[in-house]
């Protein structure tokens, strides 16, 4: 698939580089595209690699997702756009601190901000740096979260998931994807499939 990441961070690049390892086309973007180190994939401004993709992954600070929104104009109408943003703000001390209320979900937010495309939620709850010290596409040992709405879009996000390297482990639709946002107990932890079903089992009795 030809994939176009908007965000050249730790999780646009670290996927970009997974992706591209899968043997997808991948164009990695940023604001300033000239500042993006070379890698194994192209390189091109927001409003590009929106057109680019077939699939879009959104992959900057929370802050700026509405000016990369902007960025993109049309080029996300009937696409699916894979949203792995955390509503999350880093003070001047480095204290990180929620943007969105405790009974909102950030992926029906993100579906409102583009109603045009079909989202779904993934690569948003595990570190990237847990990423790169166990992804192994042959022997997958850790979940990667998800949650989507359609199953044509499911089966593009759990081969994502699983070219990955990762384990793939639906939450259920966006509508139900509160267990991927900040503050869940199974987000930015090490999880085996068993580890992460007993964990939400808990965290949806809680909120009952």
């Amino acid at each position: 698939m030809k994939i176009g990441i908007i965000g050249a961070g730790a999780i646009g690049k670290t996927y970009g580089e997974l992706l591209k390892r899968a043997g997808h086309e991948v164009m990695l973007s940023s604001r300033n595209p000239e500042n993006i180190e070379a890698g194994n994939y192209q390189i091109g401004t927001v409003t590009e690699a929106a057109a680019f993709g077939e699939v879009v992954i959104i992959a900057v600070n929370y802050p700026t997702v509405d000016n990369a929104i902007a960025q993109m104009k049309n080029h996300l109408d009937g696409k699916l756009v894979i949203d792995t943003t955390n509503p999350l703000y880093s003070d001047e001390n480095g204290n990180l601190k929620q943007l969105i209320e405790e009974d909102e979900v950030a992926g029906v937010i993100m579906q409102q901000k583009i109603p045009k495309a079909r989202v779904a939620k993934a690569f948003t709850t595990l570190w990237t740096g847990y990423v790169e010290q166990y992804s192994n596409v042959l022997e997958p040992s850790l979940i990667m979260t998800y949650a989507v709405d359609e199953e044509r879009d499911e089966q593009v996000v759990t081969e994502l998931i699983k070219d990955s390297g990762l384990i793939p482990f639906k939450v259920g639709t966006v509508a139900q994807s509160r267990p991927l946002d900040p503050g869940s107990p199974l987000w930015n932890v090490k999880l085996t499939p068993e580890q992460a079903r007993e964990k939400l089992r808990v965290f949806r009795t809680t909120k009952a």
